[in-house]
């Protein structure tokens, strides 16, 4: 027996195992990581002509934490999983004082109330799940084991007093053949770092090895495929690449479930001694990465406040009105409060489960009852934050709850599931009402393009992109990925651009009618948040393409370049009044959702064809918006140029900002002038061509400057994310 807990304490602790080895601690760590929040964000007004070499060396490389970090003591009693003699006194005391009653379809709530008080009752409804998992051997499913594996660990566990030996001997070994079969299955295996099954196998695992240890003699092999196979090896990795800044990429109704399933054995081995959020950045990323997505304040939609996030990727549930506070982001977000509560990542975090309204499980909920944590507000970070891993970003006016905050998604979140074809999409939030958001939706069908047909919701038509001859972005076997080329946080503005060329086609894809779009040539969107004017810019190089004159296996029409219709797509809410009218040299739109408005003025190209489609296949759909088709053909080089004024929609804060543009030799000068509560004037200068190169601006608070030509970097530290210059 001895042996064996120790062979577990050397897994759990990350000991000399099938080859790996500790990391050691680098010196430079918590000076790096304590620093304090440097320029950009926000906080530096003129700054874009820092040399891209400069920005690149300006701050120092981020050290590797050690991993294991710290050793975990195994509880030899149970329970073993997350709690501890503080916490169930707590949980006790929280029982007693609220007079809570776990309900009887709540299984895991049951569970909870029969650990912390042993009451016979909920310890009863407990095992009868048990019981009935193995009778009627319900982990031979992968949803399954993954939707209820937690409970069966946390009742055999929680209730183990309760369960006779031969009936723990049964359940040891049906948990061993299922849990064993799922970690071992190519789906959610490695390669599969983003998705729910990998996580669900991952907590499955780790938790079962936690629990089991002493009765089990596979408990080693399932740490070892948990803490090494999945955590180490593959996911740490992977979370310095497309998870860098902290995105679960499978987006808001998936991706949450990576936060959740890690919560209780992650915090058993945080609370034990291994101090496993310590082990990557990517905790703290997810805490900005929830502030920043859950939106400031309610949302009014449908006649009614509801808590609304920005979607991205599948999200069924949107709809339902709690997006913003669901309970896997409050309980993940108390785990980063109680971890980090000398840091101002863990303040923040304690801030806004007090500010946001989110919702907690009851056993986590219970766990912090009494826990006396330091709340520090949003003010002392920057406005706008990146993910680079999935080139995602966020931008906003002010910290408070009736701000303006515009939503980037520059690249794509790619996967083995769940992903929307997003990229270079925006959304934009103006206190309490959407004022243009994507069509949030699963595998969910709109009316197609030009009012003609259908199409999936998922696809480009859904976002606020660009079309190519009615046609989106590749569905798949695409020939390459959006690339974020330039980005800056100023003071007075936000600006990004990127490169999404590659995105559209899909050459060597079999299904050609399917998955590629010959009429693509290049598109690059440069993006601009206006801070003090409250002002989009969006500005797009639009190539369009002959090849599919030649494009074998392609079915669609035939059309050379300059007869490929190149459309710019913009949505609004059901509850929007949007009325169109042609101006000398553009066109002009005007959505007003409630007491909020978007202003939108086409500036490039002149005299577009405007459409306004009702996306929804029948009148009383949720899914489906209504979108703006702003449409050009006749040249194969095109540019579309938009100034998007979010304002009131009536009184002293309703006119409209003054925009005009002014052609140059080697391009255009666009001045804006005005905005709610500003004064002065913005001048954009930006270049011809099809890529993205040069262009200055000067804005009310600094004189004109170059453009950043290179990707501003940012870090994630224990005081909170630090933009470079």
């Amino acid at each position: 027996m001895r042996d064996r807990l120790l062979v577990l304490a050397a897994l759990i602790a990350g000991c000399h195992c099938s080859g790996t080895r500790a990391t050691k601690t680098d010196d430079q760590h918590a000076t790096i990581r304590n620093g304090k929040p440097g320029p950009g964000g926000g906080d530096r007004a003129c700054a874009g002509d820092v040399a891209a070499a400069q920005a690149a060396s300006a701050a120092p490389a981020e050290p590797t934490p050690p991993v294991p970090n710290g050793t975990f003591a195994p509880t030899a009693a149970h329970p073993r999983l997350w709690w501890t003699p503080e916490r169930l006194a707590r949980a006790r005391a929280w029982i007693a004082r609220t007079g809570f009653v776990a309900d009887d379809e709540d299984i895991l709530d049951n569970a909870f109330v029969y650990a912390v008080t042993r009451n016979p009752e909920a310890g009863k409804i407990a095992l009868a799940f048990l019981r009935k998992v193995v009778a009627e051997d319900t982990f031979q499913s992968s949803d399954n084991a993954r939707w209820h594996g937690e409970y069966a660990i946390a009742i055999y566990d929680w209730c183990f007093d309760l369960i006779p030996a031969g009936e723990r001997a049964a359940f040891v070994a049906y948990a061993n053949r299922w849990f064993a079969s799922w970690n071992a299955d190519e789906w959610g295996g490695v390669g599969h770092e983003e998705g729910n099954y990998y996580w669900g196998n991952l907590r499955n695992g780790l938790e079962w090895g936690l629990v089991s240890g002493p009765e089990n003699p596979m408990a080693a092999s399932f740490l070892e495929n948990a803490l090494v196979t999945r955590w180490q090896k593959s996911f740490l990795p992977y979370a310095q690449g497309l998870q860098k800044g902290g995105v679960p990429t499978e987006g808001t109704q998936y991706g949450r479930y990576q936060e959740g399933y890690l919560l209780m054995p992650f915090v058993t081995l945080q609370t034990g001694g291994r101090k496993i959020f310590d082990e990557t950045d990517w905790f703290r990323g997810a805490v900005y990465y929830n502030i920043h997505q859950a939106l400031p304040g309610p949302t009014i939609r449908d006649g009614k406040a509801v808590r609304d996030a920005f979607s991205h990727e599948d999200d069924e549930f949107w709809h339902n009105g709690e997006s913003g506070i669901d309970p896997e982001y409050g309980d993940f977000m108390t785990a980063m409060a109680w971890s980090f509560p000398d840091k101002q990542v863990g303040q923040h975090a304690r801030w806004w489960l007090g500010a946001s309204g989110v919702k907690r499980s009851h056993f986590v909920e219970a766990s912090d009852a009494g826990v006396v944590g330091k709340a520090t507000d949003l003010t002392t970070i920057p406005l706008d934050y990146y993910a680079p891993g999935v080139g995602y970003l966020w931008a906003r006016d002010a910290w408070r709850s009736a701000s303006t905050v515009v939503f980037a998604q520059l690249g794509y979140a790619r996967g083995a599931g769940h992903q929307h074809l997003d990229a270079g999409g925006f959304q934009i939030w103006r206190h309490g009402r959407w004022l243009s958001r994507e069509t949030t939706a699963y595998v969910d069908e709109i009316v197609g393009y030009a009012g003609v047909g259908r199409a999936g919701a998922r696809e480009t038509i859904g976002h606020n992109g660009i079309l190519f001859g009615g046609k989106g972005s590749a569905l798949g076997y695409f020939d390459g990925f959006p690339v974020v080329t330039r980005l800056e946080s100023r003071k007075d503005y936000t600006y990004a651009a990127t490169e999404l060329s590659k995105f559209y086609r899909a050459s060597t894809s079999n299904h050609v009618d399917r998955d590629d779009n010959p009429y693509a040539g290049s598109l690059v969107r440069e993006l601009f948040y206006l801070r003090g004017q409250d002002v989009v810019v969006v500005f797009d190089r639009v190539a369009s393409s002959s090849a599919s004159l030649t494009r074998d296996g392609f079915t669609g029409a035939k059309l050379p370049a300059d007869q490929v219709a190149k459309a710019f797509l913009l949505h609004f809410e059901q509850t929007a009044k949007v009325t169109t009218t042609a101006t000398p040299t553009g066109s002009s739109t005007l959505a007003v959702n409630g007491d909020q408005a978007l202003r939108v003025q086409t500036l490039l190209p002149a005299k577009p064809t405007v459409r306004l489609i009702d996306e929804r296949l029948a009148k009383d759909d949720r899914i489906g918006q209504q979108r703006l088709e702003i449409e050009t053909s006749g040249s194969a080089e095109t540019y579309f140029l938009h100034v998007l004024h979010a304002r009131d929609a009536s009184g002293p804060g309703s006119k409209d900002v003054d925009a005009a543009l002014v052609p140059t030799a080697t391009g255009w000068n666009l001045t804006i002038t005005g905005g709610q509560g500003a004064t002065g004037t913005t001048t954009i200068a930006l270049a011809r061509g099809m890529k993205s190169t040069g262009g200055t601006i000067a804005t009310p608070g600094c004189a004109a400057h170059a453009l950043a030509d290179y990707v501003q970097n940012i870090r994630v530290t224990d005081d909170g994310p630090i933009w470079g210059p």
